[in-house]
């Protein structure tokens, strides 16, 4: 070569080469992607679980347009021998947000499998407020569940909002006091939609019977985020019913020195018949006492 060439920008070109080329390949890769959805809903009814699994999680992550693996998805959830399978469907099927989804994922609350059980409240969860009509089938998993499970799914209810207490009081029933793993179902499932269920609450009270000695309970764990309540479970305290005298008297003191002016109401039942009642009044009269 002359030495009047122009000199070769060899590293230039090679280094542009390769920019184009992982430009090129990422968008052939994302492509790909795109195209490949139906031979994944295909692969979810492969012979061989690992191959199935593989399908499931891709179509978990695959984002805008797995809509269209919805009835696959619902169909491994159902009929999948293996719970990963369908612990993983579960999944795909809560990252959706789909209503459609909802009724399946109420039926997998009943599976046999812990971990589909769970799956399937987490889903649910996602989805949020569309899936209130999940509401009773949560509880139930939550009556017949281990403590795991119920913490778990409290959570859920956190994220169902305060429109899931009207559907919450409505599974408690009157003989419900003979449910006693329903009843604490309830009352976590209350707690875990928080002090947005107040107003709600203040108005069970007035119920009587065990909505209103759930809805104490859950006031109480709200502590001073449930003051606006105090009128409502002082007048509880003077109740027939020995339950709801002690579980008021407890989210009195729970409420702490916000709950002053239950002070004197709480003072009379430090000659309740119930030791429970006694026990529990004088707790919450030094509780509020503390803090004045």
């Amino acid at each position: 070569m002359g030495s009047n060439s122009t000199p070769r920008n060899d590293g230039g070109i090679v280094l542009r080469g390769v920019f184009l080329a992982c430009l090129l390949g990422i968008g052939l890769s994302a492509l790909g992607q795109r195209e490949a959805l139906p031979d994944l809903i295909k692969q979810t009814s492969a012979p061989d679980q690992v191959l199935r699994l593989a399908a499931i999680q891709k179509i978990r992550n695959y984002g805008t347009g797995a809509e269209k693996a919805i009835p696959a998805l619902i169909r491994v959830l159902a009929m999948d021998s293996s719970d990963e399978n369908r612990s993983e469907a579960a999944a795909a099927l809560g990252n959706l947000h789909a209503v459609s989804t909802v009724p399946p994922l109420r039926r997998a609350l009943r599976d046999s499998s812990r971990r589909v059980r769970r799956a399937a409240a987490d889903a649910i969860g996602q989805i949020g407020s569309p899936a209130l009509s999940a509401v009773p089938d949560l509880l139930h998993a939550m009556a017949v569940g281990d403590s795991d499970f119920l913490e778990k799914a409290s959570g859920v209810f956190e994220q169902l909002g305060s429109g899931a207490v009207p559907s919450i009081l409505r599974e408690i029933r009157p003989q419900a006091r003979k449910e006693d793993d329903l009843l604490e179902a309830a009352l976590n499932a209350l707690a875990g939609v928080g002090p947005a269920a107040v107003p709600q609450l203040r108005a069970a009270l007035a119920l009587g019977g065990d909505r209103a000695t759930v809805s104490a309970g859950a006031l109480g764990a709200y502590g001073e985020a449930s003051a606006a309540a105090v009128p409502e479970l002082t007048k509880a305290l003077r109740s027939a019913d020995p339950q709801l005298r002690w579980m008021a008297a407890r989210a009195l003191g729970d409420i702490g020195p916000a709950a002053r002016d239950a002070l004197s109401s709480l003072r009379r039942l430090e000659n309740d018949p119930n030791e429970t009642v006694r026990n529990l009044a004088a707790e919450a009269i030094a509780h509020i006492s503390a803090g004045r």
